[in-house]
């Protein structure tokens, strides 16, 4: 149900041609994630057909994979990281030291 009402909102930027229209899966593993989330399946007005859920600000998602279905028309897999996620701190540190001139050539 929730990937068909998805689909739904989805599908209605197609009436435009000038937009695109990308839906985001997401993929969390609760074992390794330690950015806070929370499911609003007893909050939320519309419960009964969508599975919201309330992301704290700053979480980060890594592209896994982007497919299209369909003309103008992308699907998009995300997956929450960690805050300890090796290859996020690598690239932080990067664009800390690209930022700052960490170096005698910048």
């Amino acid at each position: 149900v929730t990937r068909d009402v998805s689909l739904g909102f989805a599908r209605c930027a197609l009436n435009n041609p000038d937009l695109t229209a990308i839906l985001f899966e997401m993929h969390i593993n609760p074992s390794i994630s330690t950015t806070p989330y929370a499911p609003l399946d007893n909050l939320s007005y519309f419960a009964d057909s969508e599975k919201e859920i309330l992301f704290s600000m700053h979480t980060i998602f890594r592209i896994r994979q982007c497919q299209q279905l369909e003309e103008r028309l992308w699907k998009v897999q995300l997956e929450l990281t960690s805050d300890n996620d090796e290859h996020l701190v690598q690239i932080t540190e990067r664009m800390r030291t690209e930022i700052t001139g960490g170096t005698d050539w910048h």
